[in-house]
């Protein structure tokens, strides 16, 4: 769990929470400045980025649920019970079916989804194009671009990330949560050049996987700005 998360979840700050994640795991000093204890609570943990609202290059923690337990237990006992309850479904989502072993495998799950879908949609009086199901299967290989992946699944970019956001497949921050990478989403941090500092940005990509993956859940989202993307 990301310490941004874990800001959202406590509404406090991140760099509050940061600094409790840091406070945690710091290395103290005895008033002699010679002994040297280490707090036996947490280990610094792991520290990874992204891009704040303005684009620009931030730090976020990424911490273990022992770890997320103890800070929010020194920061707001009282949201503990949330923190738990995201683990829960954090691990839930664990239990889920495996993905398809082969490429070939998720094309005949696509397939079977599509057509469940079809029968579906023919007692309604609807059925998608034809043609729009062949191109998704064709698209189904590589890396795709957040807004690739929306016009190969029939939508909009941002309803996407809205949907993917609803159904906690991608955090407050349109990043995906971690048991949905590397097998359906990338993660790829790219250099670029700030003044005469040399920073990286994330960026998401969607593999063919996850376009088959996606299929029969956002069928029917429709572009941006159209109908609602949940019932």
């Amino acid at each position: 769990m990301s310490s941004r998360e874990i800001a959202d979840l406590l509404e406090s700050r991140h760099d509050k929470v940061k600094q409790s994640i840091e406070r945690l795991s710091a290395t103290q000093y005895q008033p002699d400045g010679i002994t040297i204890k280490r707090l036996p609570i947490i280990d610094l943990p792991p520290m990874g980025e992204y891009l704040d609202s303005l684009n620009r290059p931030a730090h976020e923690y990424r911490l273990d649920k022992r770890s997320s337990l103890i800070v929010v237990a020194q920061l707001s006992p009282e949201f503990t019970a949330r923190v738990v309850d995201r683990w829960q479904q954090l691990e839930a989502e664990l239990q889920k079916p495996a993905l398809p072993a082969t490429y070939l495998d998720a094309l005949k799950e696509l397939v079977a989804a599509v057509e469940s879908k079809q029968a579906l949609e023919a007692e309604n009086g609807v059925l998608r194009p034809k043609a729009l199901i062949v191109d998704q299967i064709n698209h189904a290989e590589g890396l795709h671009t957040m807004a690739e992946a929306a016009k190969i699944l029939g939508t909009g970019r941002t309803r996407l990330f809205q949907f993917l956001r609803h159904e906690h497949i991608f955090d407050c921050h349109n990043m995906p949560l971690q048991q949905y990478i590397p097998n359906r989403f990338v993660v790829k941090e790219r250099p670029f050049m700030r003044g005469d500092e040399r920073s990286v940005y994330a960026q998401v990509y969607v593999t063919g996987r996850g376009i088959v993956w996606l299929t029969p859940k956002v069928a029917g989202l429709g572009p941006d700005g159209q109908g609602e993307f949940f019932e």
